[in-house]
């Protein structure tokens, strides 16, 4: 009974009703908005890091986490690949080898870092191969003895050397058996990526051509893991009592989380502001819901008076009001669920275009690349949160209105008075 007075009642003013829901829609669908918005600003930052540069998980020699260095490596043999491949949650694997040393010709040279990898499986674990501005990829097949070796370079190495594809340049690196190892390489691509590292001072090639350079025949210094970044740490956790108990050499497995924790503690903080500004939003629209009952109850002084003059007690007006409130909140954040659900989920398809807010085609915080558009991040939580928390504020909202409802005095709210 109460529920249809409720609805005739909030019927029976059209405009009013129409008004207020409007705002409540309008407020809950800028929350979903912002929640997407802010989720797909920290996934595209922890794709940023993890995609280009270091997988989602790496296993490493205890000694290369401690102080990274040539001679700290480890074997990555047929049966730890095969372990490794198999384990729940991998979805990629690729040995890398890592050296430094010079890269150039005869007027110019460079200090880089040269990282020796798999072309197939590092383009299952990393995007480098999608960031080539010119030429290809490393190939799959070592060349050929007789033909040049080939090197993949970051722009800003390509650019500072004055080189292109099909240019030649000599790597000189410090070998692990104390030597100093060379090797005449063609440049057959190059990556502009808008990670700092990689542009300004990474080359890749083939990782058996820098195995023989560096003396470590078979050996790795890391193994890249592709896997889904929120389950890093759990994957790392399970692959770390596993190699524990197969592996003949202490090995640590990482997640992301604790290898770019510059970039992880940032997102994480960044969460936590995001939901302060989403409570902030919450007290602005609980205001302007609290506002807009307060004077609805106001207007209705004399109405209320002949309901409780006409035998309606003033426990049930109180109920009354509260579940006229929460229609009202239902209704709008329900709209408003659809509506932030739809802006949301487009955002989410064809993204943000930032060159409405910026000149750039892309923008870099701490070394990360961000896209020409961010993809907006739609989950159950990002529309749930704000329509039951709306809904529930709206709820609160009625309670003063419907106290000061009820302690009027009948008598001389039908008098006007």
């Amino acid at each position: 009974m109460l529920l249809r007075m409720a609805l005739r009642n909030l019927f029976r003013h059209r405009w009013r009703t129409a008004l207020t829901i409007s705002g409540i829609a309008v407020s809950t669908a800028l929350l979903i908005a912002l929640m997407a918005l802010l989720t797909g600003i920290y996934d595209e930052m922890a794709e940023g890091v993890t995609s280009l540069e270091l997988g989602q998980v790496q296993i490493q020699s205890a000694e290369y986490v401690e102080r990274a260095s040539i001679h700290h490596y480890f074997e990555l043999s047929p049966q730890l690949q095969e372990t490794l491949e198999e384990a729940d949650g991998i979805d990629a694997v690729s040995g890398r080898v890592v050296a430094h040393g010079l890269i150039g010709e005869e007027e110019d040279s460079r200090i880089a870092r040269i990282k020796g990898v798999e072309p197939r499986r590092e383009a299952e674990v990393t995007i480098l191969e999608e960031a080539l501005v010119q030429g290809e990829w490393l190939s799959e097949q070592l060349p050929e003895p007789d033909q040049p070796r080939q090197l993949v370079l970051g722009a800003v190495v390509a650019d500072g050397l004055g080189v292109e594809k099909g240019d030649e340049l000599v790597v000189l690196v410090q070998a692990a058996d104390g030597a100093l190892g060379n090797e005449l390489l063609e440049v057959t691509g190059i990556v502009d990526t808008g990670n700092v590292l990689i542009d300004r001072q990474t080359a890749y090639m083939h990782i058996e051509d820098l195995q023989f350079i560096t003396a470590l025949d078979g050996m790795v210094h890391e193994v890249a893991l592709a896997a889904d970044l929120d389950d890093a740490p759990r994957i790392s956790e399970q692959l770390q009592t596993l190699l524990d108990q197969q592996a003949d050499e202490p090995l640590v497995v990482r997640p992301w989380q604790e290898i770019a924790t510059d970039v992880y503690v940032m997102t994480a903080l960044a969460e936590e502001v995001s939901w302060v500004l989403l409570l902030i939003i919450f007290a602005v629209a609980a205001l302007v819901i609290f506002n807009t009952l307060r004077m609805s109850t106001l207007e209705r002084r004399r109405e209320f008076g002949v309901m409780m003059g006409v035998g309606l007690s003033r426990s049930r007006l109180a109920v009354l009001i509260v579940v006229e409130g929460v229609v009202l909140g239902l209704l709008g954040a329900v709209i408003g669920g659809i509506a932030g659900g739809l802006l949301a989920w487009g955002l989410g398809s064809w993204g943000l275009d930032l060159a409405w807010f910026t000149d750039e085609e892309a923008f870099h915080l701490m070394g990360v690349a961000f896209a020409e558009r961010i993809f907006f991040d739609v989950s159950a939580s990002a529309i749930l949160t704000p329509v039951i928390g709306i809904v529930v504020v709206t709820a609160l909202c009625t309670l003063w209105p419907a106290s000061r409802a009820i302690s009027e005095d009948p008598r001389e709210t039908i008098a006007g008075r």
